[in-house]
């Protein structure tokens, strides 16, 4: 949730450079190399070759939300309040405890053991 709300309320820009109507750089957050400065002239002459005027730049700027808004549980309707509720009820008791301490072999008799006598006096036939 912390995550949704960074995102949203986070603007940024997104700058392309094309060069012949190829896209050559996108950069996030910082600005492209302008089309004109000294050391595009080497990718102009190979891009453009002879034309200096096919190099273009586009920025898309997203802004992000500036006024987060939290509704209160008063102000919704009834219905909304009611559905509302029973699903904080519902989903809390997913996490309620079922196990309960109950015996699978409580009706359950065991047999009588008879013990081995010559075990227990330590008696073999050899």
């Amino acid at each position: 949730m912390a995550v949704l709300i960074i995102v949203s309320t986070m603007s940024f820009t997104i700058d392309m450079r094309y060069c012949d109507g190829d896209l050559l750089e996108t950069t996030i957050f910082s600005n492209t190399d302008s089309c004109d400065d000294e050391q595009d002239t080497i990718v102009s002459e190979i891009c453009c070759k002879p034309k200096r005027d096919c190099c273009s730049e586009e920025q898309i700027i997203i802004d992000g939300l500036d006024n987060l808004s939290s509704n209160s549980f008063d102000s919704l309707k009834l219905n909304s309040q009611f559905l509302l509720a029973i699903w904080v009820r519902s989903y809390l008791q997913t996490f309620v405890g079922t196990i309960r301490n109950k015996n699978p072999n409580k009706d359950y008799i065991s047999p009588k053991l008879i013990p081995d006598i010559q075990k227990l006096q330590q008696v073999y036939l050899l």
